[in-house]
């Protein structure tokens, strides 16, 4: 995922929203542990947090599907390699690669994440074109059935749902900041 250094779209709503949220406490290493664990793509995790704060609602299984459907490709073939080299280096081939090529290869990682976050952040318009906020739930609520929806279990292991815990009471407190 990206640091807030990183460029952002033309879509600064969703891409700052994004990023704020990943730089929160604790927030990052709940992203990778659901990225690991459950083999999500962290920026639909985000996407799905993204759309129960802005947009009132808990995405449907079939809006978060065809969001991941939608990048799949571009996360399978350049994200998810990019990474692969990038930890294969940490601690990696019996001839430790420099620092700086390590460096590099995070930047293009980094960047390759930015390009489907743009795409990303075309499909949350639509998803938070129309406000429904359910009676009674709160925006932490709605981001966590997201992202549990987004895990593909309706009974995440506890870790899972600690992590799911971290980045909703995150994603809840940036939509109350931007309400005031």
């Amino acid at each position: 995922m990206a640091p807030a250094t990183c460029p952002v779209s033309d879509d600064v709503g969703f891409t700052r929203f994004v990023l704020d949220l990943y730089g929160a406490p604790g927030v990052s290493s709940a992203c990778v542990l659901l990225q690991d664990r459950c083999a999500v793509d962290v920026n639909v995790v985000l996407l799905a947090a993204f759309v129960g704060v802005h947009g009132g609602r808990v995405p449907t299984q079939a809006e978060l599907d065809d969001a991941a459907a939608d990048v799949k490709p571009w996360q399978d073939e350049v994200v998810v390699p990019l990474r692969r080299v990038r930890r294969r280096l940490t601690g990696g081939p019996d001839h430790p690669p420099s620092a700086a090529l390590r460096a590099r290869i995070k930047d293009v990682e980094l960047e390759a994440e930015m390009i489907e976050l743009e795409r990303l952040g075309v499909i949350a318009e639509g998803l938070t074109a129309v406000v429904d906020s359910p009676a009674g739930t709160t925006a932490s609520e709605r981001v966590t059935a997201a992202i549990v929806r987004v895990l593909g279990t309706s009974d995440p292991l506890a870790d899972e749902q600690a992590a799911v815990d971290v980045i909703a009471r995150a994603a809840a407190a940036l939509g109350d900041g931007a309400s005031r």
